[in-house]
């Protein structure tokens, strides 16, 4: 999947420059907001778009044949941000001699979006199951973004919510 490409590249790429400073948290934090920022300002958008023409996207490539998949593109649109901004933080962890949270972070993550995977699947219900993967991965931001900035860099959820304010 491209976003998966995405972690495979981005990791390489981000562990050396943050490695840099493993000794500095605070200029891992600042300078790994400043990516995050730019993350939000590429992805989030795009989420946007796709979520809202869903539709005319469907239409164009899969034909009229396949417009009731529209909600299900819809939901699996609102993933995009979110899988990239999660995949943004494994070199984070590495960088910072983290890896044993970047494990419990990605087990418990894991744990619940399988879970939540095995509800939808028992239900037999496509648009519940990708409801449910949606939370999941929701649920996951949030575990992993505890863990970096209360735990990591013991910092302020106010100072990562402050960077979706200023464009």
């Amino acid at each position: 999947y491209p976003i998966n490409i995405l972690d495979r590249v981005a990791g390489p790429v981000l562990h050396p420059v943050f490695s840099k400073y493993q000794d500095d948290r605070g200029m891992i934090f600042t300078y790994y907001l400043s990516i995050l920022k730019i993350i939000f300002l590429l992805t989030i958008p795009f989420s946007a778009y796709m979520y809202c023409f869903s539709q005319e996207i469907i239409l164009v490539l899969y034909g009229e044949k396949w417009i009731g998949t529209v909600s299900i593109f819809q939901l699996i649109s609102l993933l995009i941000w979110v899988r990239i901004t999660i995949a943004s933080t494994t070199p984070i962890y590495q960088a910072t001699g983290n890896t044993k949270k970047l494990f419990y972070s990605n087990l418990s993550s894991n744990i619940i979006i399988i879970g939540l995977i095995c509800i939808g699947v028992y239900n037999q219900n496509i648009r519940l199951l990708c409801l449910l993967i949606l939370i999941g991965y929701y649920i996951s931001i949030m575990i992993h973004y505890f863990m970096l900035i209360s735990k990591i860099f013991q910092e302020s959820y106010m100072k990562l919510m402050s960077i979706l304010k200023t464009p």
